[in-house]
């Protein structure tokens, strides 16, 4: 299949219900939540526990519908905001928040996020409680734009997190690198960046359709995260065991950075 065939995330019809439960929901193949789901919460639980991310406010944009990412993080910022790109996605965490009868179910997270706290499992729905709680915005934002929010216009975050998103809304490193000085823009001077992603991604398969992932190695995120400001703090890179089924990369990789430096 040629690159051009690929549909993309952020522009094209695809069904986020079926993004939902290939890889994200309780009845998801094991392997694939173990590395998509739980895998990430876990460094995330341990890197927010540390102490080290400190503040009142924190930014988000990821893939897909997902939430499970801000369970470890909502014991530790005042005010979440939520940014998607995808109308359907927004919707579905909207949803999620408000409660709505057919809202998706992430009690198999909230309940895996229970256990890494030492928590008795039933305490999963307080913690999806405190979740809501704490988000406040929810924006649509699009990378073509200068101010990925507008007409909205945040204040900068004490911590940001992007999973996985950017491997999605880019076409080329160019891009990519653009995208980026975005992101850094929505954080304050000293604060953190998190970010979750694969290394050398190939595609990521929904039902009939591929999704465009924008293909990258170590040294080129690294190196473009010190070309815009930021300290890596911490990194790590696990050898993914999904490699060439319906999602293609060869590791899931964690980094922490400071910004340091203003463009």
């Amino acid at each position: 299949m040629h690159r051009s065939s690929y549909k993309h995330y952020h522009l094209d019809p695809i069904d986020t219900r079926k993004f939902f439960h290939t890889y994200f929901s309780g009845k998801s193949d094991r392997i694939i939540i173990d590395e998509i789901v739980k895998y990430p919460m876990e460094i995330l639980h341990k890197e927010f526990k540390s102490g080290n991310i400190k503040g009142d406010t924190f930014i988000d944009i990821s893939i897909s519908s997902a939430i499970f990412h801000l369970l470890p993080v909502c014991d530790h910022f005042k005010e979440i905001t939520i940014l998607e790109v995808n109308d359907q996605c927004l919707e579905d965490i909207v949803k999620w928040v408000k409660k709505d009868v057919d809202a998706l179910d992430w009690s198999h997270a909230s309940t895996h996020m229970a256990k890494l706290e030492e928590e008795k499992s039933g305490n999963w729905e307080e913690k999806e409680e405190l979740l809501r709680s704490r988000v406040k915005r929810i924006v649509k934002c699009d990378f073509t734009k200068e101010n990925l929010t507008d007409p909205v216009v945040l204040d900068k975050a004490d911590c940001l997190m992007s999973m996985c998103i950017m491997h999605f809304v880019h076409k080329d490193h160019e891009s990519y690198r653009a995208g980026m000085k975005k992101i850094a823009s929505l954080i304050k001077l000293g604060g953190h960046l998190v970010m979750i992603g694969g290394f050398n991604t190939r595609y990521c398969t929904v039902g009939e359709d591929k999704l465009h992932m924008l293909s990258f190695d170590e040294d080129f995120m690294l190196n473009n995260l010190k070309s815009i400001g930021f300290s890596i703090e911490s990194f790590q890179k696990t050898m993914s065991k999904l490699s060439g089924g319906m999602i293609d990369y060869d590791h899931i990789w964690f980094v922490r950075a400071v910004k340091i430096w203003e463009l």
